[in-house]
């Protein structure tokens, strides 16, 4: 279990530590705003093609035969960071990123609910929680640390995710397992179909709102981790990219702590509380920007990063718990597709105005169309009496 558990942090470790270092590579090549979110970008599509193409095998041939080349894939992008050159290297090594956590979360933490040795479905579900805040905390931090002692930025944060995914795939492979574990030699390769993805009609407006809550609270957590260092630097003024780099380490952290909390609560009380904290977070940030406080930015982050957890977790919950037990893969599914694409696209609508048309009057654009989207969704969350109970 604790083999499964570092497989997953070093995946999330692997795809957040680029995050403060952006600045410093948009400084040595010299790209735009906008190429920088095609890069943040490409890691969500290398997710979303591991999640239909991969994220079935494991059913299939064992948890431990997915996990290990996922594995060597979150390490081939580990090197191509180190050794990137160009724009072209990060958006290849942000692909395989992608590939590499998809395959290797989606196994991971199925195996995390099978090998529990009393079979508690909620505490290993609130192990790959702190596992993810764990690494999505760590990986930033490992960078903001490096880029502060200016000690190799740009190679030891992917030399060490390299070296630690080494370490945990030879466990891996060296230790014996049994059950989902270990490979089934009967699979049959020509039998296997990529993840589908559908919605029964009964719950399409269960899903309408879980798809909205996920969209709002992934679209602002991917601007943090993919622009919050560079608004932090260009709006307020901050010199230090390492300072500048702990707003993703902060909101992460607290991020993770209201998923946590969160996860005890109705599905209906996170979406009706979450988008609105969210929402506030947001104003308190734009105002920030306007009066150049760096309190009120930190504030601002703190407040929007709780809301972000809360949101996330509803969402998530309404899904989980209003699907049928043999429709719940396919629904989840479709959930994380629109979750990866709204990671996506806001990040380069975001990247294209900021060099079009500035920083601060895009992240205006941006915060209004949010803030209204929470305001609906805050609205109209009060019609999920029904899912308060887990199934």
């Amino acid at each position: 279990m604790i083999l499964v558990t570092l497989a997953m942090v070093v995946a999330t470790i692997s795809s957040n530590a680029p995050s403060p270092l952006y600045g410093l590579y948009q400084q040595l090549w010299g790209f735009s705003s906008a190429a920088l979110t095609f890069v943040f970008a490409a890691y969500a599509a290398g997710v979303l093609l591991a999640m239909f193409l991969v994220g079935p095998l494991s059913d299939q041939v064992g948890r431990r035969t997915v996990m290990l080349p996922s594995l060597v894939v979150v390490i081939l992008a580990a090197l191509v960071f180190c050794f990137a050159q160009n724009l072209t290297w990060l958006i290849i090594a942000r692909l395989l990123a992608g590939v590499g956590t998809g395959s290797l979360v989606s196994a991971a933490s199925a195996a995390l609910m099978e090998v529990d040795p009393d079979g508690d479905r909620q505490r290993a579900a609130m192990i790959a929680t702190t596992g993810f805040t764990a690494g999505a905390a760590s990986g930033p931090a490992l960078s903001a640390l490096a880029l502060h002692f200016n000690w190799w930025p740009t190679q030891l944060p992917f030399v060490t995710v390299a070296g630690v995914a080494t370490a945990v795939a030879l466990g891996l492979k060296l230790l014996p397992w049994s059950g989902v574990m270990e490979e089934r030699d009967s699979f049959n390769w020509r039998s296997w179909m990529p993840q589908r993805v559908s919605v029964p009609r009964e719950m399409a407006w269960q899903f309408l709102l879980a798809a909205t809550g996920i969209g709002l609270s992934w679209s602002v957590g991917s601007i943090f981790a993919a622009l919050g260092p560079t608004f932090a630097t260009q709006l307020l003024g901050v010199r230090d990219r390492s300072i500048a780099g702990l707003v993703v380490v902060g909101f992460q952290v607290c991020g993770g702590i209201a998923q946590v909390r969160a996860g005890s609560h109705p599905p209906r009380q996170m979406l009706r509380l979450g988008p609105v904290v969210m929402a506030a977070g947001l104003l308190v940030w734009v105002t920030a920007f306007f009066s150049k406080s760096p309190l009120l930015f930190v504030l601002g982050t703190i407040i929007a990063a709780m809301g972000f957890g809360a949101t996330f977790v509803g969402s998530a919950a309404v899904v989980n718990r209003g699907a049928q037990p043999e429709k719940r893969g396919e629904v989840v599914s479709a959930l994380y597709s629109i979750g990866y694409l709204t990671m996506a696209l806001p990040v380069l609508g975001v990247g294209y105005g900021a060099d079009h048309l500035g920083l601060k009057p895009t992240l205006l654009i941006f915060t209004a169309g949010i803030v209204l989207g929470c305001a609906l969704l805050a609205r109209a969350a009060g019609s999920l009496r029904e899912i308060d109970t887990p199934r």
